[in-house]
This record gives C-alpha cells, sequence and structure tokens, in this order.
C-alpha cells in the first residue's frame, strides 16, 4: 500500500509499506494493505512503518489526522 505522510513543511514519507502503526486518539490501530476505509484522528507518540524490505521507520508526532482509503494511506500531522 502507498503512505504519504505529510507536515505543514515538507513530506515526511513517501513510499509502499506492508504495515504501519498509529497512535490514534482513541487507541492505536495497525492499517495493512486492503484495509477498510476510515479516518482517525492522531495523538501524541510515533507513526510507525515497515517497508517492502522490512526496514522499519518511527515517526514521532503531536498530533494529527489520517485517511485510508483505496489501499493508499495518507496523514497529516504535527512534529
Amino acid at each position: 500500500m502507498q503512505v504519504v505522510v505529510y507536515s505543514p513543511e515538507k513530506v515526511l514519507y513517501d513510499e509502499k509499506a506492508k504495515e504501519v502503526f498509529f497512535p490514534g486518539t482513541n487507541g492505536g490501530f495497525q492499517i495493512q494493505s486492503s484495509h477498510a476505509s476510515f479516518v482517525s484522528s492522531l495523538k501524541n507518540g510515533e507513526i510507525r512503518l515497515v517497508k517492502e524490505s522490512g526496514e522499519c521507520v518511527n515517526i514521532p508526532i503531536i498530533s494529527g489526522f489520517v485517511e485510508i482509503l483505496d489501499d493508499k494511506v495518507s496523514a497529516l500531522v504535527e512534529e
């Protein structure tokens, strides 16, 4: 799935990933390919991505929103 993480200043991540963990306002959740569509707010924590190569990437955030739609994950976050 394609994952894009934006901050107001720049694009923080724009690559494919096998799975992503988000710190949701009502609890953390994990996204994998073909996940159901939805929108969620995010709280202070880390977005944890696993690239297709298996490499892990952590992005610390203060807050934000994420949308999952048609196997594309888009997040707008404050760092």
